[in-house]
């Protein structure tokens, strides 16, 4: 689900780097305890 809706909003697009809305958005998710989700594979590499 966060995938995918990362991919909708074009949030990881390299198109928007140092978007200040985008990173904003981010740091706000860390913040928040949303972001990166416990159970994301990527996490455990």
């Amino acid at each position: 689900m966060g995938r995918a809706t990362c991919d909708r909003l074009d949030v990881n697009d390299d198109r928007y780097q140092g978007e200040r809305s985008i990173t904003e958005a981010r740091s706000l998710w860390v913040e928040a305890g949303w972001h990166p989700p416990g159970d994301d594979p990527r996490q455990s590499e």
